[in-house]
This record gives C-alpha cells, sequence and structure tokens, in this order.
C-alpha cells in the first residue's frame, strides 16, 4: 500500500506481522504489565509521530473533511497534531468544559500529558494525571514546565483502579484510555474519587459487534467495551449517562491521513532497519483498522456520566 496521488491504494487484508497479544479473560497483573511495557517502548515512536511537544497526544484525531495527502512528513505530521486538538476542541463543547473542567481533573491514562495540559492552560483546571508508564513522568513534567502550567499538573505512576482517594475531583477523563481496564473496577473507584454531582468524560471505540475492533485490540493493547457494558458498569457505581456525542462518521479520515504520513516518513529513506520495520507494520496495520472502520463493526463516541447523588 502506497499513496498514489492524493488517494491510497488498498490491498487485500492481510494478518499483521507483528505478534498477536492474547486478551486475557481478566484484567490481571500480567495484562497490567503487558499494556505497561507498550507504553513504555512507544514513547520515541509518540514523540517523533506527535511532538515535539508541550503538546503531545497519543489519541486519534478529527477531520471535519477529506483532504489530499502531501509528501512531506512535517507537513502531514502538522495536520495531525491538528487533528487532534480539534478533537479536544469538539469534546470540551460536548463536556461543557467551561463548568465541568474548571476545578480538580482527574486525567486518566494522561500519556505525554497533552490533555493534561489542554486543560490546565485553556480551562485553568488543576490536573492529576494518571499513567501506568514510567516513561511517562519526566515527560509529563517537562512539557507542563514548558506550557507554563506546572503548578497545576501533577501525575501519578498508578493503575487507573487504584488512584489513591486522599483527594476527591470534580471531574474524571479518559480520551482512548478506558479501552485498557476493567470499566466495573474503574467506575467503581470514581464513585470514591468523585464529589456528588462529578462528571465522568470519555472518548474512545466501542464495539458494535462482537469481533468488530479485533484488529484495533490486538495492535493497541485495548479491550474495548460494548456502550451497553458501559452503562451497567456505571449504573452500578451510581452513575447516569447525561450525554452522548457520536463521531463515527469522522473517525476512518484519521487513518487515511495517517498512513499518508507513515507513506511520506518512509519515501525520505535514511531509516534504520528497526524503524522502517516498525514503520511498514504500522501502516499495514493502519491499513487493517481503516478496514475495519468501513465494516462498520465499532464505533467512536463521546461520553459524559454524571455521579447521582
Amino acid at each position: 500500500m502506497r499513496s498514489t496521488g492524493d488517494k491510497i491504494t488498498l490491498e487485500p487484508i492481510a494478518e499483521p506481522h507483528s505478534q498477536p497479544v492474547r486478551v486475557p479473560d481478566s484484567y490481571s497483573l500480567s495484562w497490567r504489565n503487558t499494556v505497561s511495557e507498550y507504553y513504555n517502548k512507544k514513547t520515541a515512536s509518540v514523540l517523533k509521530k506527535y511532538g515535539p511537544g508541550p503538546l503531545v497526544h497519543f489519541h486519534t484525531g478529527l477531520f471535519s473533511q477529506s483532504l489530499p495527502l502531501v509528501p512531506e512528513p512535517n507537513a502531514m505530521r502538522a495536520r495531525l497534531v491538528a487533528s487532534q486538538e480539534l478533537l479536544l476542541d469538539r469534546a470540551a463543547e460536548a463536556w461543557n468544559a467551561d463548568r465541568n473542567f474548571r476545578g480538580e481533573v482527574l486525567d486518566v491514562g494522561c500519556g505525554l500529558g497533552g490533555g493534561s495540559i489542554y486543560w490546565a492552560s485553556r480551562y485553568g483546571a488543576n490536573v492529576t494525571g494518571v499513567t501506568i508508564a514510567e516513561a511517562h513522568l519526566p515527560l509529563v513534567s517537562e512539557f507542563a514546565e514548558m506550557a507554563g502550567v506546572s503548578e497545576r499538573v501533577r501525575v501519578l505512576l498508578v493503575d487507573a483502579c487504584e488512584v489513591p482517594t486522599d483527594r476527591t475531583y470534580d471531574t474524571a477523563v479518559a480520551l482512548e484510555s478506558s479501552c485498557h481496564f476493567s470499566r466495573t473496577k474503574w467506575f467503581a473507584r470514581l464513585a470514591k474519587l468523585l464529589r456528588p454531582g462529578g462528571q465522568v468524560c470519555i472518548e474512545d471505540i466501542f464495539w458494535r459487534r462482537p469481533g468488530g475492533t479485533r484488529v484495533w485490540d490486538n495492535y493497541f493493547r485495548t479491550r474495548s467495551g460494548s456502550m451497553a457494558e458501559y452503562l451497567d458498569a456505571a449504573g452500578a457505581a451510581g452513575f447516569r449517562l447525561a450525554d452522548r456525542v457520536d463521531l463515527s462518521a469522522q473517525a476512518p479520515e484519521f487513518w487515511l491521513q495517517s498512513i499518508g504520513w507513515i507513506d511520506a516518513t518512509l519515501d525520505t529513506g535514511g531509516l534504520d532497519r528497526e524503524e522502517l520495520q516498525r514503520l511498514q507494520i504500522s501502516r499495514r496495520t493502519h491499513k487493517q483498522v481503516y478496514r475495519e472502520w468501513l465494516a462498520g463493526g465499532c464505533e467512536r463516541l463521546l461520553l459524559r456520566f454524571e455521579r447521582i447523588g
């Protein structure tokens, strides 16, 4: 698969050349270690693709229209980063950030801190970021300092379902991270962390039918759930669904643009063997994720839950 003009030619789907990752039946310690190892190893490539900072995101973006691909990696990178920022802007609007992101915010699965810095700088939130990747810690602090919000952003190395209850929060937010851990345990923990009336804001990928997120889950070390599963887990912990926005129609374009960045990077040459192999695997899998979206087995949603009581 290569870019031809402003289009991408897709050959028939093949299995990823990377070793498949078996998703366990339960969210065990070994699974948590698998996810932690994945993100620690991924840090350098995330910086290369979405850096240099201080706002570095590791989630998909939002495109309002299809755009022709260009052969310059830096131009494609800038386009992808802008799409990630557009997603945050859209999420902020849907979640009424002017009201809900003004106090204490828990950023679950904060990655390199792009979202944490966004909420702190745009809305004055005091943000506690949570990650299980040790490699993220110094970078979040460094980027927060660069952005001038170091006093409003702190980061914890802890499992999302084991966040200390020594402080309470007004809002918890999870951008494409709730797919990594038990929703039942997570909502139960949030019931102890959020004040009455507190908000849980989620942007993630959900399956519409079993197996609809197979490629996504295998490659990104996730365990996507259905909308029904989230509703059950939230309800059992004392939360109600307050808002739902469907962004599925705008999801596939990100993958085409991301493939365009990979192709432009490969075409520059000068890559060592390891980086060349990594990008080839990434390109192959991106194509499969794109086809998975076209098959209609998954959906991309913005959800907002409210703690009852």
